[in-house]
């Protein structure tokens, strides 16, 4: 998180604020722990935990610089396309195809951190709240390989399916750019963003770039998880279960 003016070898721009280091409390350090193992044992066990969090707090840091606080207002609506928290949650899409097609979420604690009905009253301030949307977003959307809109309807819409490459570097390309994405076929809209996230991990000592690049090309399960299955099912579902990951 130190200010690095000269530090980007391969973004070439400033890197870390060292302000932002006296934000992290305890408290938001715990946060931001329970996010990351949920978000890890929830959706992407296919990478260590170590590796993980380590992809997760550059990708933070490329977004926020490590602001938990960036773009957070008093009210959330769904028709608010800014970006919030320290990974830069929109609510506008983010949030909205949670609250239309997730199930709720819950934390290591066996805490119930998200859930579809009261997802406009999150505290998106809060790190790991942000991280496990993140996760579920983006696996998902990969996996799907279209819009959630779109493969809800995909059967009704004859949507064709299987677009996209199904690893960890699309996760990231989809949170930059949105779902149909694959930088495989576009690596336009990736690159910068891909130099940014390699520069913290190479700045923080975490990855060299094979090792980046080789934990980027990681194949996900193939497997939709904390979302319906179709607009039935969603229509239907009183919304009390939950999926989760208690210790």
């Amino acid at each position: 998180m130190i200010s690095r003016p000269n530090g980007g070898i391969y973004s070439h721009r400033a890197l870390g604020n060292t302000v932002n280091i006296k934000l992290w409390s305890d408290e938001k350090v715990r946060q931001f722990y329970v996010g990351v193992v949920t978000a890890h044992k929830l959706f992407f066990n296919e990478v260590t935990l170590q590796d993980f969090a380590r992809l997760i707090i550059c990708e933070s840091m490329q977004e926020s610089t490590g602001d938990y606080r960036l773009g957070v207002k008093p009210v959330i609506r769904f028709d608010d396309h800014t970006s919030w928290g320290i990974i830069q949650v929109t609510p506008g899409s983010v949030l909205k195809d949670y609250s239309m097609y997730g199930k709720p979420i819950m934390n290591i604690d066996g805490i119930i951190v998200l859930n579809p009905k009261t997802v406009d009253s999150i505290d998106l301030s809060d790190p790991g709240i942000c991280i496990i949307i993140w996760a579920w977003y983006v696996k998902n959307s990969v996996l799907m390989g279209v819009s959630m809109n779109e493969w809800i309807n995909r059967v009704l819409w004859n949507i064709p399916l299987s677009g996209v490459t199904q690893d960890l570097g699309n996760c990231m390309l989809t949170w930059l750019a949105g779902p149909h994405n694959d930088r495989w076929k576009n690596n336009a809209p990736f690159a910068d963003y891909y130099a940014r996230i390699l520069d913290y991990a190479i700045g923080s000592g975490f990855f060299d770039q094979a090792k980046f690049d080789q934990l980027l090309a990681t194949k996900l399960t193939p497997k939709i998880i904390g979302m319906y299955e179709s607009a039935a099912a969603r229509d239907i579902d009183n919304r009390d279960t939950c999926i989760g990951v208690p210790i």
